[in-house]
């Protein structure tokens, strides 16, 4: 983690829609970007929303942050999720949880970096109350395999409105893998937000 914010502090800032230098995502591809779907109800939880659509130059914002460690993106867009939360008057934020290998295999956690972010903006303590069971990643399976979503656990006793953190909302299982276990340990409400959400 020390060794990431060295490295982020010398290399240039450049776009992670289209690697012009000098910015987290240049004005040129924001304009570019297009607005998340509204998103279909999802079983326990009671609101989700998602600031991009993951199409176009917002799947390659999205996918650089997840792939390629471009973790200014998540400074960039955790205003705009946070906004989005704000109305639910969330009392916790926690990221959906990968796993060890994965986050190993990409270097960051991503969801985790959201999560932080987001909590930052609003004025919310941030915590892991999720555990994940080695499962298949979502990411590359077939919508009707991801509908069993991954295995998620409680880790922690909870209470209150949790607000749940990810990067990408494609069929929402794990959102809803996601507030199972936190129902399970104690919230009274789930509600959720994401980076970008597909079409």
């Amino acid at each position: 983690m020390v060794l990431e914010r060295l490295v982020d502090g010398v290399v240039p800032v450049a776009c992670a829609g289209c690697d012009a230098p000098g910015w987290a995502v240049c004005p040129a591809c924001v304009e570019r970007v297009a607005p998340a779907p509204r998103l279909p109800p999802l079983p326990g939880i009671a609101h989700a929303a998602a600031v991009l659509a993951y199409s176009g130059t917002g799947r390659d914002v999205v996918a650089r942050l997840k792939y390629r460690r471009r973790r200014r993106v998540a400074a960039w867009i955790a205003p705009a999720m946070a906004e989005l939360a704000r109305p639910w008057a969330p009392d916790l934020v926690t990221p959906v949880p990968t796993s060890a290998s994965r986050r190993r295999a990409r270097g960051l956690d991503h969801a985790a970096l959201l999560a932080t972010e987001v909590g930052g903006v609003l004025g919310v303590r941030v915590a892991s109350t999720m555990k994940r069971a080695p499962s298949p990643a979502q990411t590359g399976r077939a919508a009707a395999d991801r509908m069993d979503g991954p295995d998620l656990r409680p880790g922690v006793a909870l209470g209150g409105t949790v607000l749940v953190v990810d990067d990408v909302i494609t069929t929402g299982a794990t959102l809803v893998a996601a507030a199972q276990a936190l129902t399970a340990a104690g919230a009274h409400h789930v509600v959720a937000v994401a980076a970008a959400a597909t079409p």
